[in-house]
């Protein structure tokens, strides 16, 4: 605007021209946009819009999955807050509601899983010792298993979180069975409580975790996790049942000998 059109040939003078009217043009309303693409953001009978949203992050975790719902669900209410009576589709935000109760529901269980253990490891000894030494091969083999989830990269999520209380429960029966039968043969009876007992463990053991543990040549990544998680978790208590726990025993032993 500030140039002198005087100043210009009439060749600069054209261009100058085409400048301005380009600057000055005014955005593309609705119509203007070719058919092919508005009506792919068109409802049917014309009256609504619809606006697509993706997220940058990967949708393979749990965590990204709750994060972008939660996202998702900020937008929802400052467009209602705006006065936009919209409408949302979304296949992530339902599966972020769902993971997420599911994380908010897993301590509690697991916690009452871990109670319950307890309470029937009591009314089966009805004495404090063998009670605390068999729970505490509970707590080795659960230690043991989450390194191995370390090791193997497995994660928790929420396909393979309900067979933590599957192997809560399973995971003491071979501890119990041990020390019923430490307790009935006596002192100087591990080698045999371990090859008569232990070898009955290992095969209940083994061939639950075949159940379980088949789910490992499944498609699906989740079904796949549940299988993962099985063996580890159930090869760490079989091995802190069978192992660990006689080894303390014969300790505890030779420390009563002394």
């Amino acid at each position: 605007d500030a140039l002198d059109s005087g100043k210009l040939s009439e060749q600069d003078e054209e261009r100058v021209k085409d400048g301005l009217k380009m600057a000055r043009a005014k955005p593309w309303t609705e119509q203007e946009i070719p058919p092919v693409f508005r009506d792919r953001f068109r409802t049917m009978d014309g009256k609504g819009q619809l606006v697509v949203i993706w997220p940058k992050i990967s949708m393979a975790e749990d965590f990204n999955v709750i994060r972008w719902g939660k996202e998702v669900r900020a937008i929802l209410k400052d467009l209602h807050a705006a006065g936009l009576p919209v409408k949302m589709m979304d296949e992530v935000r339902v599966s972020s509601r769902v993971i997420q109760s599911m994380w908010d529901d897993a301590p509690p269980v697991l916690l009452a899983a871990a109670l319950a253990v307890l309470f029937f490891l009591i009314l089966d000894f009805r004495a404090a010792r063998p009670v605390i030494l068999v729970y505490m091969v509970l707590g080795v083999g659960i230690i043991w298993m989450l390194l191995g989830m370390w090791w193997f990269d497995v994660e928790i999520n929420v396909f393979n979180q309900a067979v933590l209380a599957t192997i809560i429960g399973l995971g003491i029966d071979n501890a119990v069975h041990i020390q019923h039968r430490y307790m009935q043969e006596g002192r100087g009876s591990l080698l045999r409580v371990v090859f008569t007992t232990g070898s009955a463990s290992f095969l209940a053991t083994a061939t639950t975790a075949v159940g379980f543990g088949a789910t490992v040549t499944a498609f699906h990544l989740g079904l796949r996790t549940l299988g993962q998680m099985s063996l580890i978790g159930l090869t760490a208590t079989l091995l802190a049942s069978t192992i660990w726990f006689p080894a303390l025993l014969r300790v505890l032993e030779e420390h009563r000998r002394d």
